[in-house]
């Protein structure tokens, strides 16, 4: 589990270090310390996130043990927890995601991460491992963003290579019942990649207003117009050839360039919160609505998805001194208008196809939680429906309805405290499912894969907790054993569209740790993950692939850092170590290993601050997310070779 603080807290030794075992965590409905949660949580401050450039998640997210978010091109992330990223060629899929207690994952299990700015976050929870007895469908992981609730005005301004740049400004102001913040931000990038570019704006409000002593309405509302252009996966030889280069054309298949290939997005969400308390009862109910208008001119067509869901959720928390209890529901509604065409340089020409897809889910669930002296025991269970209907417009066709068996999801936790505040150890047991998703039962090439098998496993869980030597030295370490069945991978054609099979099953076998110094003026951290990963029952055609390592996954990944505070001055350093990983199923490709090196140096007088940074100093040949199991060979996507950034960030109370 990883257990970071920002830098700047670290000259005010040796009260961060406490500061951080007391924060009070959300997910399983909060109220526990994260130091005394039984589970792995991985948490993340809203300064961690400006331990880099400031402009992206990944650097920040990939310092939890476990967890590897990856970016394929300019603005088009993949996140993976323990083991998850096997089935997102692009997007997040398998793990649930939050804003508050607003839902950002739809009904299809798709989450479009890339539309929120990181610059808003006050703080990350990453809850590891499946999370199904209160979140639902999963067997990744559940990730809870948490507003900024600050007060002030902010502007940010940033730079860096390859013609990047952006923007940001927020205002936030407090009264005695009342907290609204107005945000707006604009990024953009000529990419490291050949026909790699990118641009984003975003606007966004959110806030509360205190009705009475014992209710609140909180509400979001969020805007994001997103371009980027996809560059498309190279072969190891055009990689080491011109590591910048996009895909080129083929006698028969137009390459990115020609194609225009690129990603056009516009997405909203709207939603409102009641949270409402009487005597020893809480209730937290949540309406949301969104949508997105999707455009992606590809190698050989033009696809538009037209999405809109609907979604409601209501959580009743009893809470009496050694007890508490959750009752809730979750419905999620999803309709998805996918029209899809020929491509002539980058504008649809003929249809192809023309199909709506519906999708829901619901989700009651119960969890139960008793502590007495140094034990605490967390039991929760959750009953998940799914309904997808598929309705074929042209060509004209029969309509499908799939109807999948209600799951029940369990959940046991146990934790004693050996040392009460100091050491602890827990155990844990969980169910994991996850059904495929829209864009997996129809990605897009014509065809419905209705005979697609949900995933579905036991993950069992030991870790150890310590917080010695003052709280000045946190270490934290989990060894777990998830067997899944049905494993969802994906394949691609010679075009490179993505479809998806059962893989048989999986054995994946883990190990995380991660240990903190806090000093005066220094703090050192280090985290690391064995990935042990495993196909145990998988045969395609007379091949079986039964031993091989899991695709897409290291074995190991270790990563160093620390942050140095003197006078105003700051120094962050984080090296991050990545094995070699398989890019095929049959493990006869493999993604080489590399170590990227980061680090920032920033100066901070009154209300104002300027930094400037290096990222993949030592200028490693990587790639950052890989097309597994491509077609023609083409499996990487070059990440970004040497490169610099600056910028500067004026506060206002």
């Amino acid at each position: 589990m990883a257990l970071l603080i920002s830098a700047r807290a670290t000259a005010q030794q040796p009260d961060s270090a406490k500061q951080l075992k007391d924060v009070i965590i959300n997910g399983f409905a909060g109220g526990q310390r994260l130091s005394t949660t039984p589970s792995a949580v991985g948490y993340i401050t809203q300064e961690d996130l400006q331990r880099t450039a400031g402009a992206s998640l990944l650097p920040a997210v990939n310092t939890i043990p476990g967890v590897r978010m990856e970016e394929r091109s300019p603005q088009s992330f993949r996140l993976s927890i323990r083991g998850s990223l096997l089935r997102s060629p692009f997007g997040v899929r398998n793990v649930k995601v939050y804003w508050d207690d607003m839902p950002l994952t739809d009904a299809g299990g798709n989450t479009y991460v890339n539309v929120l700015d990181m610059n808003t976050f006050q703080s990350i929870e990453v809850l590891k491992g499946p999370g199904g007895s209160m979140y639902g469908a999963n067997t990744g992981g559940v990730v809870l963003f948490q507003s900024d609730t600050s007060t002030g005005s902010r502007v940010q301004l940033r730079g860096g290579s390859y013609n990047q740049w952006g923007e940001d400004a927020m205002w936030q102001a407090r009264t005695h019942n009342a907290f609204n913040a107005l945000f707006q931000s604009h990024n953009q990038s000529d990419g490291y990649r050949d026909h790699s570019a990118s641009h984003r704006d975003t606007y966004q409000d959110w806030g509360h207003i205190r009705v009475n002593k014992n209710d609140q309405l909180d509400w979001f509302a969020l805007y994001t117009d997103l371009f980027y252009q996809t560059p498309g996966g190279l072969t190891i030889q055009q990689l080491f050839q011109n590591p910048r280069a996009a895909r080129p054309s083929t006698p028969t298949i137009p390459g990115a360039a020609a194609a225009r290939a690129a990603i056009y997005a516009q997405t909203w969400f709207t939603g409102v919160t009641n949270r409402y308390t009487a005597n020893n009862w809480t209730n937290t109910t949540t309406v949301l609505v969104s949508g997105t208008h999707f455009d992606n001119p590809f190698l050989t067509d033009y696809e538009q998805r037209k999405e809109l869901t609907l979604e409601a959720l209501t959580r009743w928390i009893y809470d009496k001194k050694d007890w508490r209890v959750v009752l809730g529901a979750e419905y999620q509604y999803t309709r998805s208008k996918i029209h899809d065409w020929g491509n002539t340089d980058g504008s649809p020409d003929t249809t192809q196809t023309n199909d709506n897809l519906q999708a829901y889910q619901l989700l009651p669930y119960a969890q139960a939680e008793w502590r007495r002296n140094n034990w605490l025991l967390l039991a929760g269970t959750s009953i998940n429906t799914f309904t997808y209907h598929y309705i074929p417009i042209y060509p004209a066709n029969a309509e499908q309805t799939i109807n999948l068996h209600a799951q029940v999801l369990p959940r046991l936790s146990l934790q004693y405290q050996l040392i009460p505040g100091n050491l602890s150890i827990y155990a844990t047991a969980s169910r994991g499912y996850s059904p495929p998703t829209i864009a997996e039962i129809f990605p897009g090439t014509s065809l419905f894969y209705n005979n697609l098998q949900p995933e579905e496993g036991w993950n069992y869980e030991l870790g150890i907790k310590s917080y010695l030597c003052d709280n000045r030295l946190q270490t934290t370490i989990a060894l777990y054993d998830f067997r899944l069945r049905h494993t969802i991978t994906p394949r691609y054609d010679s075009a490179g569209h993505a479809y998806y099979v059962n893989a048989g099953n999986t054995n994946q076998e883990g190990l995380e740790a991660q240990i903190t110094w806090f000093g005066k003026t220094v703090r050192l951290f280090a985290s690391y993950a064995l990935q042990d990963y495993h196909f145990t029952s998988y045969t395609e055609g007379t091949t079986s692939y039964s031993g091989h390592p899991l695709t897409g996954v290291p074995r190991n990944v270790l990563v160093i850092g620390g942050d140095l505070t003197i006078k105003g001055f700051t120094l962050n350093v984080t090296n991050t170590y990545t094995d070699k990983l398989p890019v095929d199923d049959a493990s006869d490709a493999w993604a080489g290993s590399y170590d990227e090196l980061q680090a920032k140096l920033s100066w901070t007088h009154k209300h104002l601050t300027v930094h400037i940074g290096i990222d993949n100093a030592l200028n490693q040949l990587y790639s950052l997310g890989n097309d597994l199991n491509a077609a023609g060979g083409r499996y990487f996507n070059t990440a970004p070779g040497r490169n610099v950034f600056a910028g500067c960030s004026l506060r206002i109370p």
